[in-house]
């Protein structure tokens, strides 16, 4: 226990140095978090991998955050993206370049290699679009066999969406972008429009039976997801979920 849960830690913080290199804006209430150290590219982490963070700053050094990644690691930095849904969470949006940076990890099998066909979908809803924007730069698959879904209540909700585009557009993922309120009923992940329009997850993307599917956001949402996802034919063992409880 003295060894795994705090010599370990110790010293490979000590090793990395991590601190906070640029804390950007990305939309009202959320920023993402940049930090750099040295030989990051020994901690073997992929996208969509977590930590747990520990700012050493006023008000935060107590706290420990559990945030996944929101860019695959390049061995030179690591990112976060945090939206303010609290008072740890907006503390962190505050946080200062040049703060040191306590962690723990990477944990978490939310990973590409979870992966057991040679096509993908992958869902995101509001906040839960950053780990998949990582996972969206981790994952390999052929031009055209993937495809990304990405879900907020307005296009501001749409978190990172030119990332994504962009990524998309480089290996040659397909897009969809869905926004708007669901019905007042909330049985269904999908917007009202959409919904109204007789849209499925089969129809939004191809070959639904023969794809692994990755989903990551708020929990109740992912269950509504998860729910389509099985009666369309999804086998339970190729759907992987990332449900955000806090």
């Amino acid at each position: 226990m003295a060894v795994f849960r705090f010599l370990i830690p110790l010293v490979r913080n000590l090793h990395h140095r991590l601190r906070v290199s640029e804390v950007r804006a990305e939309a009202s209430g959320v920023a993402s978090i940049v930090m750099t150290g040295h030989d990051l590219d020994r901690l073997a982490a992929h996208g969509v991998q977590f930590f747990s963070w520990r700012f050493w700053s006023p008000g935060l050094r107590l706290e420990a955050h559990p945030y996944s990644l929101s860019a695959a690691p390049d061995g030179r930095s690591l990112r976060i993206t945090v939206r303010n849904l609290g008072n740890g969470s907006h503390r962190l949006l505050g946080v200062q370049p040049g703060t040191r940076v306590f962690f723990e990890g990477p944990y978490g099998l939310f990973t590409a290699s979870a992966r057991t066909t040679g096509r993908a979908v992958l869902i995101g809803g509001g906040i839960g679009i950053t780990p998949i924007r990582a996972l969206l730069e981790d994952i390999d698959t052929p031009a055209g066999a993937l495809t990304v879904i990405l879900r907020g209540d307005d296009p501001e909700h749409v978190y990172l969406r030119r990332e994504v585009e962009e990524i998309c557009g480089r290996v040659g993922a397909r897009l969809e972008v869905l926004v708007g309120l669901p019905p007042h009923e909330g049985h269904t992940w999908l917007p009202s429009a959409v919904f109204a329009a007789g849209q499925t997850i089969s129809t939004l993307a191809p070959n639904i039976p023969d794809v692994d599917l990755f989903v990551c956001g708020p929990k109740p949402w992912a269950e509504l997801v998860i729910r389509d996802a099985r009666e369309a034919g999804i086998p339970a063992h190729r759907i992987h979920a990332e449900r955000f409880d806090w």
